[in-house]
């Protein structure tokens, strides 16, 4: 049965780690492009419809395009030319699961080509849940160790799930080991309660596809692994579908306090100022309260439309 408020899950990780082979494994087709275009320029939000493809820009203008010019150079001119800001792609499929869940597919953390961490930190904030995808070969550096620890563990109404790719690198059993010892022993202190799947999109994909399968001597583990992916992803849907519009509503006043705060400090420091930044400051504060204002009225006018939506699916 289709939920009236589908789950959002938000997949993240550093730049080229697979999230979207991912994502494509998981929905069992290839709906997210691979290609570096697109993946390192939007935000790919995957939802439940007729098939269709639509690209947002910042500036609010909408576009249709076919399934081939999502890899093509006239997608990547139309990005160029937008005003500066967010872009994101709008993918419907008509997929089963997506029925239940909304799947937001983030640039890539830590390209040095172009920064996307405020796309990203957005995106966490509408998460019911998280998939944080990083590579075997690279399991989880000092950067990635940060991320999670800053942006993802404090959101604590949102689920996180771990998840290490490209495992089909890994050449032997007893390698598979050690590589689990080292990611368990870096997050010990971070998220001690996770455990991580080590998994393989590639594998999984090719398996899919009855297509040769990239490392035959692990096969088995990670086919068990995936196996064990949508297990969890099925049991979190199941979990949370009674209670995700509550979270959403304690995620939404948390960031509404945060705000508060932060004017709070704003204040404080302006006491120490001269009557002209004095000024300057008090009408900055004014002009983002009024804007706040707006934004929070919006806000409540949709928690009140969530929250009758919840109470029907209650009775």
């Amino acid at each position: 049965m289709q939920q009236e408020e589908p789950l959002t899950v938000v997949v993240c990780g550093e730049f080229k780690r697979g999230k979207s082979s991912l994502i494509n494994a998981i929905l069992g087709e290839d709906v997210v492009t691979t290609d570096i275009t697109t993946e390192t320029i939007t935000i790919n939000k995957i939802c439940y419809g007729e098939h269709s493809n639509e690209i947002i820009l910042s500036g609010g203008k909408r576009m249709r395009l076919k399934d081939e010019e999502l890899k093509s150079e006239k997608l990547q001119d139309i990005l160029q030319n937008s005003t500066k800001g967010s872009n994101q792609l709008l993918l419907k499929r008509p997929i089963e699961l997506l029925k239940d869940v909304t799947i937001i597919d983030t640039p890539g953390l830590g390209d040095r080509l172009a920064d996307f961490s405020d796309d990203v930190e957005k995106a966490l904030r509408m998460a019911d849940a998280v998939i944080y995808v990083f590579s075997v070969s690279y399991p989880l550096s000092t950067q990635e160790q940060y991320f999670i620890k800053t942006n993802i563990v404090p959101q604590k109404y949102t689920d996180l799930i771990l998840v290490g790719n490209y495992a089909d690198v890994i050449e032997c059993e007893e390698d598979y080991q050690k590589v689990q010892e080292t990611v368990k022993n870096r997050i010990a202190d971070i998220i001690p309660d996770i455990e991580p799947i080590f998994l393989s999109a590639l594998d999984e994909r090719c398996k899919q596809l009855e297509q040769k399968r990239p490392n035959t001597q692990i096969q088995k583990i990670l086919e068990g692994n995936f196996i064990n992916l949508r297990n969890k992803f099925n049991s979190l849907l199941d979990e949370k579908a009674e209670y995700v519009i509550p979270d959403r509503i304690k995620r939404l006043l948390d960031a509404m306090l945060a705000d508060l705060q932060r004017d709070l400090f704003a204040i404080e420091q302006g006491l120490t100022l001269d009557s002209e930044q004095m000024q300057e400051k008090i009408e900055a504060i004014k002009n983002s309260k009024n804007e706040r204002g707006i934004k929070q009225t919006e806000i409540f006018d949709m928690i009140d439309r969530k929250c009758e939506v919840y109470r029907a699916n209650s009775v």
